[in-house]
């Protein structure tokens, strides 16, 4: 009889514990990441020769729109767009940046820099000449996933390099902070 009761407790339990199961584990940042995304808000800064020359958030509007298409196939692409509300001078722009991407639960490469919400001269001022001739060495590109849920999502990517003309050396540094919703 005590063997029998054993054998019910242990199959009771077997059964109690079989019925149990834990929740389906959340989709991973592959997963989540792929889909379009539509750019809220981007914050730029920009260095030269280490020195702090714009600070800057930039929100979407009817003007300014950016997004970026991650796909199944590890590439992406994202568009940014700007267009004049002035109808005498329109200065509407674009810009595209195709590239592979991979994605994990903490971390994001990205091959390039995606399209944001800025539409200026990053890399030298109206007063500077564009030297066809310029050189660009030490060219370094991070990204970083900073959060990921089913609806939005924000990347963080730092992209530095020396130009070089006329024996003159610049180091510029830009920092991006992308803000996405679904």
């Amino acid at each position: 009889m005590k063997r029998i009761a054993c054998l019910l407790l242990a199959l009771v339990t077997m059964f109690t514990f079989s019925a149990c199961h834990k929740n389906a584990p959340s989709p991973g940042a592959q997963t989540m990441i792929v889909g379009k995304w539509n750019l809220q808000k981007q914050s730029y800064v920009q260095y030269i020769n280490n020195v702090k020359q714009v600070d800057t958030v930039c929100l979407a509007s009817d003007t300014t729109a950016a997004n970026v298409q991650f796909n199944a196939d590890k590439s992406y692409k994202s568009v940014g767009t700007y267009l004049s509300k002035d109808l005498n001078n329109p200065a509407n722009a674009e810009a595209e940046v195709t590239g592979t991407y991979t994605a994990s639960n903490s971390a994001l490469t990205v091959s390039n820099t995606m399209a944001g919400l800025l539409f200026f001269q990053a890399f030298y001022s109206a007063s500077t000449n564009y030297n066809i001739n310029t050189a660009i060495t030490n060219l370094v590109h991070t990204s970083k996933l900073n959060a990921i849920t089913s609806t939005t999502l924000s990347i963080h990517t730092e992209d530095s390099y020396t130009a070089t003309a006329n024996s003159v050396s610049t180091n510029y540094k830009t920092v991006n902070d992308f803000y996405y919703t679904k």
